[in-house]
């Protein structure tokens, strides 16, 4: 079922991602963070003076989330990195496979963990990806562990409220896993589908347990129930949605990340892609989160 709601571009006069990707709302400071992939930048919104900057990172940037201390943890194309004092400071160089680049990370619930993962550059035969790829978490002083290997694209990741599920998207194997989660020592286990046969990209859960999560290729959103059953979906007007975040004033505001990886003719025909929506009123709500805490 298709729920209709208002949806608008975050900005009107804000340049396309190339590869916009991995919103996060900060409400202690009343921000939107995403990145821009391809255009190698982290991207800052602020709701109240409706301000707009851009940092800049030596290499394409798959990911980033807000530290404790307000500095940035990117997962670039080597590694994940700390941004701090206007510089990018390597915390560990784990990707050591060039045919390779990070790609979504998140930060656990209680904050004590970020998870990230990297995916192939499609660098096989006929330009196919490989399952080159891996599955890390970060503990708050910088050690990182490999959680899982031979992954294609490393993508959406998320828990339910209780924090005993978690979900983790592999876009190649067309579904969302879900995993029994341990919120002490930040273990997977017990894996299971959850959602299959969709090029499923970024996700979120919402305060009720529901999934919210974008659909490479379909211009879509959709949104499962906690048993797994589909029960809306959203049409947005960029065919290449990447992420979501609830989120905003009453945290039922959606923001959608999307790319402008498209042909000239398909790109006159969505002006908007590459943009960042905003979807407005919708029956779900932000779960409460924490930023990462940094210790090292």
């Amino acid at each position: 079922m298709t729920i209709a709601r208002t949806i608008t571009p975050l900005m009107s006069n804000m340049p396309r991602c190339i590869l916009g990707e991995g919103p996060h709302v900060d409400g202690d400071n009343n921000r939107l963070l995403w990145v821009d992939i391809e255009g190698k930048a982290v991207h800052i919104y602020f709701f109240a003076s409706q301000h707009h900057t851009a940092i800049p990172t030596p290499t394409r940037v798959g990911f980033a989330v807000l530290a404790g201390d307000d500095s940035i943890i990117a997962g670039l194309d080597d590694g994940i990195y700390r941004y701090h004092d206007g510089t990018w400071n390597l915390l560990d160089g784990c990707n050591t496979d060039a045919r390779n680049r990070f790609n979504d990370g998140k930060t656990s619930p209680d904050g004590r963990y970020l998870f990230a993962g990297t995916m192939n550059l499609g660098t096989g035969v006929d330009g196919k990806r490989e399952p080159t790829g891996a599955f890390y978490r970060m503990d708050t002083h910088g050690h990182v562990t490999q959680l899982r290997q031979g992954v294609f694209t490393s993508n959406g990741i998320g828990w339910s409220p209780d924090q005993k599920t978690m979900y983790y998207i592999d876009t190649g194997l067309r579904k969302i896993m879900q995993f029994d989660y341990h919120v002490v020592t930040g273990t997977p286990s017990h894996e299971r589908d959850f959602a299959t046969g969709k090029r499923f990209d970024g996700l979120c859960v919402s305060d009720d347990g529901h999934i919210l999560v974008a659909i490479w290729g379909e211009g879509t959103v959709e949104i499962y129930t906690p048993d797994g059953r589909l029960a809306h979906s959203i049409a947005l007007p960029a065919p290449q949605t990447t992420s979501v975040a609830l989120g905003g004033r009453s945290g039922n505001t959606l923001y959608v990340t999307s790319a402008s990886q498209l042909s000239e003719a398909e790109l006159t025909a969505h002006p908007l892609a590459g943009q960042v929506f905003v979807v407005e009123g919708l029956p779900y709500h932000a779960q409460k989160a924490h930023k990462f805490k940094w210790q090292a």
